[in-house]
């Protein structure tokens, strides 16, 4: 999903890394488009360059470099005890300094503190539980709890984010982008998660959270069927960036854009239904299934996927 949300381009669906393509022109990316627009451009996480090759492939989707915040520990211990929170790149002064630089900036933060396990055997967890112990019981599943607690940790961060952008006096001149990359699939007990996601079918559980916020948007819910694909587009089209390149996704106001989410295995979901294993497996209102032209929608999938894995395979935006 980071490759994704960056560069506009899904991971080959035959099974080769994205690290494979580290060599590819990405001049169509987010970071890029920003940093020819005079921004600057850094990504920020707690873990090492090496950890998914973040320190080589953020790089080569156009950030200056990778920030990983055990740079900025003064001795190990720190590391292990104050990093257990997000808000690390905030009230450590050096990397505070390079995530709100005093000229336009466009900077990637990647939690930590959402991310999977949810247990006692993960020490972000075990911490986020001692903090906020109101969670142990909220739920009839154990991991639940940690869920919530990890989730507070990381709503921390961005209630921290917000005073820092305005004691700095940037708040009204910032936008905020928040993007989940999955779902809770590490969860042992999968029958809750999806008793919790709401979900009609398995397949939606795979919907996750996206919003863009700043002081002055008016609020408003975008109901449209979207992927992740569509989040570069999208944002470059709000920010006047936008020049002319092709994406494989679509911006999300576009009125011609009906909206769709593909899957590597062919299934899809619209507006109308879900369709997975060939067949139609629910609709969202009655008779969705009668309006839908499934034969079309098919081929739209299979092209999705074929020209998504060609433009990584040909080097596509070099040309």
């Amino acid at each position: 999903t980071e490759f994704t949300v960056n560069t506009g381009v899904f991971s080959p669906t035959d099974g080769s890394l994205t690290f494979t393509y580290c060599g590819n022109d990405y001049s169509e990316s987010l970071p890029n488009t920003f940093r020819a627009a005079g921004y600057s451009a850094n990504a920020f996480h707690y873990n090492s360059p090496s950890f998914y090759s973040r320190g080589v492939m953020d790089p080569a989707m156009g950030y200056e470099t990778y920030i990983c915040y055990a740079d900025y520990a003064e001795h190990s211990n720190q590391f292990s005890s104050e990093l257990y929170e997000d808000t690390f790149v905030l009230t450590n002064p050096d990397l505070r300094a390079q995530l709100l630089p005093d000229k336009p900036f466009f900077n990637f933060v990647i939690s930590r503190n959402a991310h999977m396990p949810y247990s006692s055997d993960d020490s972000v967890s075990k911490y986020a539980m001692e903090q906020y112990p109101q969670y142990a019981d909220a739920d009839e599943c154990e991991e639940v709890g940690y869920y919530l607690a990890k989730m507070k940790l990381l709503d921390n961060f961005f209630s921290q984010l917000l005073a820092e952008l305005e004691r700095a006096g940037q708040l009204e001149n910032t936008v905020i982008v928040g993007v989940t990359d999955h779902y809770s699939y590490s969860m042992k007990d999968q029958e809750r998660v999806r008793a919790l996601s709401d979900v009609p079918v398995d397949l939606m559980v795979e919907k996750t959270p996206f919003f863009i916020w700043s002081t002055d948007l008016q609020p408003m819910t975008v109901d449209k069927t979207l992927n992740t694909s569509d989040i570069a587009p999208t944002l470059l089209n709000l920010f006047g960036l936008s020049s002319g390149t092709y994406y494989i996704g679509h911006d999300a106001f576009d009125p011609n854009y009906a909206g769709y989410a593909i899957f590597s295995d062919g299934s899809w979901i619209d507006g109308n239904v879900v369709y997975q294993d060939g067949e139609i497996i629910h609709e969202f209102s009655d008779g969705a299934a009668a309006r839908t032209d499934i034969a079309t929608m098919n081929q739209t999938a299979q092209d999705f996927i074929e020209i998504n894995n060609l433009i990584l395979e040909t080097d596509y935006y070099s040309k």
